[in-house]
């Protein structure tokens, strides 16, 4: 899965996996939307949330969150996780209801 024309990768694949598997951790569900790894990923690597902002003047929470998403994809075998195929309603930071993929653990 290619990432460009996004958000310079600036951390290499182990980097990025780290970092999602302090995440993933963090989440005790087995079955978890983009939103919930998203919010929790802004809360615990804030200073990695921040700097990913800064890359875009406009809807920059939108464009890193897409770009969170694909790197979910990407290392999904990484991580043990598998994206479900059906979209579904999910809240995001923002109380705003919006249909996103959902992620299983795979154990």
């Amino acid at each position: 899965m290619a990432l460009e024309n996004s958000i310079v990768m600036k951390n290499s694949k182990e980097e990025w996996i780290k970092m999602f598997r302090v995440v993933k951790k963090e989440i005790k569900e087995d079955v978890f939307s983009s939103h919930d790894f998203i919010g929790k990923f802004s809360k615990i690597h804030e200073s990695e949330w921040k700097k990913l902002l800064t890359q875009y003047e406009t809807n920059a929470v939108q464009k890193v969150n897409s770009y969170i998403g694909r790197l979910l994809s990407l290392y999904s075998n990484d991580l043990h996780i598998r994206r479900k195929e059906e979209l579904k309603p999910s809240k995001n930071a923002h109380a705003s209801i919006s249909r996103v993929h959902f992620w299983e653990k795979i154990k």
